[in-house]
């Protein structure tokens, strides 16, 4: 027990000493005469945006909390910090993270084209220490598994994201290098320029033109940037999967073979994304998901591009297909498959790459594991790469420095001032360009004893181009380092590069794939060899899995730069890989089409040779025999079919002998209840007729005459349309009230067709224009257009078909039978607004504008002729110079608004048309009519038709206003009865009820609190009397009603008779509610059998009183509601008789109406249903209180 005791004081006392040194700690530093913690080492000079640092600090004090901060050049607000509790001295690693975005970063330290990045080590307050490295440029792609387009062929988006950058940094494009092979694809984008947080994105379409995707695989994603150095990226992953696209995605499953028919299986179209670059199609395979045992190979030949892509047809494959939902499944031919994984392992640590069975399972079909683990102990720091000397103190010594398909060249030599000049060239250009240029003086020369030469230093980069005169001061802030030597009698060029110096390292790399394992062991010197940054085995592994038939070549390397292990592997299959899209679908629906007769017309008792195709699948598939029925109109059957394989069937039905002409309708249904409805014409191969689609036209579907349409379209216009914001026109509401008419040029005509082929292209023909072009889904079609604009003439409509030919559509169906006509394009006019396009409406005289179309050549228009009259003649002489133009339109030789004058008219609407000659004999023909419409602007009321509409409507009111009288009277003699009985009985019964509580106040005289239950008692008493007085109030205003309605009062005295009733039952409620509380009082000191039927009594009382207020509120608004209907008539009739004076048609109407609404004032008997209501009211509520009273 002592021990704890022991360590219990000891940690006290160590608290004591804490908190006595940490104050004294504090003010040491403040005067700088301590250090309370130090950096020891940062890990990684360059830190990437979104990964950590690992800090290393010395504490030299107990108790002490340290913060390690990231920041920027400025020691801003920390981009992150982290916090440690420092109990002892010693060493202390902290883990702190970067965050993507970085706001304030900034180059300014030491301009290398790299984001500073300062890491501050904070103690007591004061910063201790800091270190100054650099924020590595990083790009990151979402969704980093992508395919090139959807599936229905739509390009597919990334976002590539940069982080890290140096603020203003411009990003122009982009670079996709497989993993494997190496293989770049560039991809220019608009200039992305970093913002002041070190980052920006944009997005990139995956397939666009100069960019026609990626084959499938694994890449990195660079970028070529001006205003951060790119040796340090990081780059993207994005990997490409493949898509294939089918068009159409649905048809019937139908393929005829005979001559001529129709194919469709032929026609399908199969496109491939993202595929393997070069490998061929095998096959390609649809797979029925409906029906599992249904697939169909479709053979088709396709090579995969550079790109991924490829486009198949299906010119051979002729089938018939069954009803159901098709996936596609393709295969290619046997080729290697590439696979790549990478992952940051720190130097000196123990890691482990690896490429999974999710990534070759896809591929391959197997799941394969090849993982490698590595340890590589070493440091990155310049290597000596390159040397020249010369015995020649002031020759130019020079050192070639090859990238990629590029040559540099650094040149160093000594004048005679002694002084050192390096320059760097780019010789890849003719002539050579000078990229950096440095000169050091004997002075900035330092003197090395042990080799007795003067020595001068440079770093420098090339892209970008710099050159700093000095030693790197932080390693690998400079991709090379070069030292001049100037001996006695020689000089010497070093050149080191910044590299990767490896002491000790070992890779073991384990293939496994089920019960198979192969390991293999490296070890640096003997089996490893190190390249710049990189180290790597020297050879791929090749191993042949018998069992997988599969051949594998592995290799794996290690860059310490950015500290990425990666592993490839290369895989050669035996088979080529197959893929299955089940994103992807082709779909069959069933069709029936009619073989034979072809091009005759079908009658009552005729055979009829039938053909179905996508039905569900028959025996051979395996599913049992697939029975069809086929229904005449879904109510007769005409017989059943066993379908064949791919459920087709071709077979004979007889029309039924009692079919009437018309389109009828045949049924088929299989056993899966896939089913098709086929439209069949019988009386008739082909014919047309008008179209009555638009309730405001009138059109005559018996008549073959037909409107031109304007400018080939129909042309509608209206009294108020509110498409042309005329919704609010003066007057134009009443317009519409007698003359909702709307007015057209251009009839549309709709033409059925039977005996097509399912698939073929129709052009309809009218008058040899092509009016319409349609594809045959059915063997009948029916479709509309409108009559062109065409001079007046007799005009044929005639199809023709891919397939079928020419059909001629002769035939006119008059909506009752068929007869052989052709449509006849006859002139017409449409008058409209001067303005906009509706009816013109006008309020005196006006201008309107005309249209005219299917004039005939040469018209000579003679004069307008309102409702049939000469009248206007003289008004409007300049219509004899309107002419037809080439297209039949109607023309002036002045201008191209054609308009005519109307003078002030009588309100009404007026029919519009022209006389003209036409023709040879110059015979006198009439336009098909247009309407103008006038109104009265005195009334709102203007034409017999509105007093006629109006008589209606308040006969039809009286009506029911008699109606409602007639029952009144009947319960207002019986509520009259009512009231004089209860008036008599209630005189009777309150003095029974003063006596009860006379009675009460005697039996709880004898109790403790006599004179409060006495007092109470006395106040129910008077309360009693109050609500007595009440009931006399409500029987007067029920005797004042009364009254009112004997003597026919108007509908105001009605009103206020109800009003005062009301507020009577408002106040027997009231009293109600004070006798209810005083109850509830006398219920605490009196026995409960004594009081609880005068409680409950009151309580009902109350309940009456509420409804019968309720009921009074609802009268008062329909009486309301009465007076503004009968101020409403009043007005109505007024408005009539001012209207009669000046129309004299309607005298008659107006003095019929009159003698109607003369007995308005019998309007005001429907007040008494309301004052019934309220008597009945009362009547219930007065009998509930005398009932209490009668307790």
């Amino acid at each position: 027990m002592s021990k704890p005791r022991y360590i219990s004081t000891y940690l006290i006392l160590s608290l004591l000493m804490i908190s006595v040194i940490a104050p004294i700690i504090s003010i040491l530093y403040s005067q700088q005469q301590i250090i309370v913690a130090q950096i020891i080492d940062v890990e990684h000079s360059i830190v990437y945006p979104g990964e950590t640092a690992k800090v290393k600090v010395a504490v030299f004090f107990g108790g002490v909390t340290i913060t390690v901060r990231l920041t920027n050049a400025s020691m801003g607000p920390a981009w992150s910090e982290r916090s440690l509790h420092a109990l002892s001295p010693g060493e202390y690693e902290v883990l702190v993270p970067l965050p993507e975005k970085l706001p304030g970063a900034r180059d300014t330290i030491d301009p290398i084209g790299l984001v500073d990045l300062v890491v501050e080590v904070w103690a007591i307050g004061q910063r201790q220490d800091h270190r100054n490295i650099s924020v590595g440029p990083k790009i990151v792609v979402t969704p980093p598994v992508s395919t090139i387009v959807d599936p229905y062929g739509n390009p597919s988006n990334v976002t590539v994201n940069f982080y890290g950058f140096v603020p203003g940094t411009t990003i122009s494009e982009l670079r996709f290098i497989n993993k494997v092979s190496q293989e770049p694809y560039d991809y220019d984008i608009e200039d992305v320029v970093i913002g002041g947080d070190a980052s920006s994105s944009t997005e990139v379409s995956l397939y666009v033109s100069g960019f026609l995707g990626l084959p499938k695989g694994e890449y990195y994603v660079n970028c070529l940037a001006t205003g951060t150095n790119i040796d340090y990226l990081r780059p993207g992953s994005l990997r490409i999967e493949p898509q294939v696209v089918i068009s159409p995605t649905e048809s019937h499953g139908r393929c005829e073979l005979r001559t001529g028919g129709e194919c469709e299986t032929t026609g399908l179209t199969i496109k491939g994304y993202g595929f393997d670059a070069g490998l061929s199609i095998v096959s390609l395979k649809l797979l029925n998901i409906n029906f599992t045992n249904v697939y169909y190979n479709v053979p088709v030949q396709a090579q995969v591009d550079d790109r991924g892509n490829f486009e198949a047809s299906t010119n051979e494959f002729k089938t018939n297909m069954t009803a159901g939902l098709y996936i596609p499944e393709i295969k290619l031919a046997p080729a290697p498959q590439d696979f790549a994984n990478d992952t940051t392992i720190n130097l000196n640590t123990r890691g482990w790459v690896a490429i999974t069975p999710g990534a070759t399972e896809p591929a391959l079909g197997v799941k394969v594991l090849i993982n490698a683990t590595s340890y590589v102990k070493g440091t990155l720091g310049y290597i000596p790469k390159y040397t020249n000397d010369s015995f020649t103190l002031t020759e130019v010594l020079k050192i070639n420095i090859p990238i990629g398909n590029k040559i540099y060249q650094l040149a160093a030599n000594r004048d005679n001032d002694g002084t050192v000049w390096f320059v760097l060239y780019n010789l890849t250009t003719l002539p050579p360009i000078v990229l950096s240029l440095v000169n050091i003086t004997s002075d900035e020369q330092t003197y090395n004893e042990t080799l007795g030469a003067y020595v001068a230093d440079v770093s420098f980069n090339i892209a970008p181009d710099q050159m700093h005169p000095n030693v790197p001061s932080i390693p690998g802030e400079y991709g090379y380092w070069a030292t001049f030597y100037t001996y006695p009698n020689k000089i010497v060029l070093l050149l080191r590069e910044y590299g990767l110096y490896v002491e000790d390292a070992n890779l073991t790399i384990v293939y496994r794939r089920d019960t198979v394992i192969k390991s293999y062991y490296y070890v640096y010197p003997q089996n490893m060899t190190v390249t710049g940054f990189t180290i790597s085995i020297p050879a791929a592994i090749s191993l042949t899995d018998t069992d997988a038939n599969i051949d594998w070549s592995i290799n794996w390397r290690y860059n310490a730069s950015n500290r990425m292990a990666i592993i490839t592997a290369r895989a050669t299959p035996k088979e080529g890989p197959t893929y299955r899209f089940t994103n992807v679908y082709h779909i069959v629906r069933p069709l029936l089409v009619i073989v034979a007769p072809v091009g005759q017309v079908i009658k009552p008792g005729d055979k009829v040779t039938v053909a179905a195709y996508g039905y569900g699948p028959g025996y051979d598939w395996g599913y049992g025999d697939n029975t069809l029925t086929v229904y005449w109109e879904k109510a007769q059957k005409l017989t059943e079919v066993s379908l064949g394989k791919d459920g087709n069937k071709t077979f004979d039905i007889v029309i039924p002998s009692d079919a009437t002409y018309g389109v009828h309708y045949l049924w088929g249904v299989d056993k899966w209840s896939y089913e098709y409805s086929l439209a069949i014409i019988i009386g008739a191969k082909a014919y047309w007729e008008k179209v009555v689609d638009d309730p405001r036209l009138i059109i005559d579907p018996t008549t073959n005459k037909v409107s031109a349409g304007y400018k080939n379209e129909r042309f509608v216009v209206c009294p108020c349309p509110e498409s042309e914001n005329v919704v609010a026109v003066k007057y134009c509401g009443v317009c519409a009230v007698y003359a909702a008419r709307c007015d057209y040029l251009g009839d549309k005509i709709r033409v059925t067709l039977s005996g097509l082929y399912p698939g073929e292209r129709i052009d309809i023909y009218f008058a040899d224009k092509k009016v319409k072009t349609i594809k045959a889904n059915s063997s009948v079609e029916t479709t509309d257009f409108v009559v062109p604009t065409l001079r007046a003439g007799t005009y044929t409509i005639y199809a023709v078909g891919s397939v079928s030919g020419y059909i001629s559509i002769d035939l006119f169906y008059n909506t009752t039978d068929f007869i052989s006509v052709s449509p006849v394009v006859v002139p017409k006019i449409l008058v409209l607004d001067l303005q906009r396009n509706y009816v013109p409406i006008l309020v005196g005289p006006g201008l309107v504008r005309v249209i005219g179309t299917g004039f005939a050549p040469g018209v000579a228009v003679e004069a307008v002729l309102f409702n049939g009259t000469d009248a206007m003649v003289k008004f409007n002489e300049h219509v004899t110079k309107w002419y037809s133009d080439d297209k039949g339109v109607l023309s002036s030789p002045y201008t191209d608004v054609l308009g005519i004058y109307v003078p002030a008219l009588e309100p009404g609407a007026y029919e519009v048309k022209l006389v003209y000659f036409a023709g040879p004999v110059a015979q006198r023909e009439y336009s098909m009519p247009s309407y103008v419409f006038v109104i009265n602007n005195m009334s709102i009321v203007s034409t017999k038709h509105d007093i006629d509409k109006l008589r209606t409507v308040l006969m039809n009111r009286l009506a029911e206003i008699e109606t409602a009288v007639g029952a009144a009277r009947d319960a207002a003699s019986r509520a009259e009865s009512a009231v004089a009985a209860l008036r008599k009985w209630l005189e009777t019964n309150i003095d029974e009820l003063k006596n009860s509580i006379a009675d009460l106040g005697k039996s709880v005289a004898t109790k403790s609190d006599v004179d409060s239950v006495s007092k109470k008692v006395d106040a129910l008493a008077t309360k009693i009397s109050e609500v007595g007085s009440v009931i006399d109030r409500i029987d007067k205003a029920v005797a004042d009603l009364g009254k009112s309605v004997a003597t026919k009062s108007d509908v105001d005295s009605v009103s206020k008779k109800v009003d005062a009733l009301a507020t009577a039952l408002d106040e027997g409620v009231k009293k109600l509610d004070e006798v209810s509380r005083i109850v509830k009082e006398l219920k605490d000191v009196i026995p409960v059998d004594q009081i609880s039927e005068i409680s409950a009594n009151v309580k009902s009382a109350t309940e009456a009183l509420q409804k019968a207020r309720d009921d009074i509120t609802q009268i008062r608004n329909d009486i309301s509601s009465l007076r503004t209907d009968v101020t409403g008539l009043k007005t109505d009739v007024s408005a009539i008789k001012s209207d009669a004076g000046r129309i004299s048609a309607i005298d008659s109407s107006v003095k019929s109406l009159e003698d109607s609404v003369g007995t308005i004032r019998t309007l005001v008997i429907i007040a008494l249903v309301f004052a019934v209501v309220a008597a009945a009211a009362a009547i219930y509520a007065t009998i509930s209180i005398s009932r209490a009273l009668a307790k």
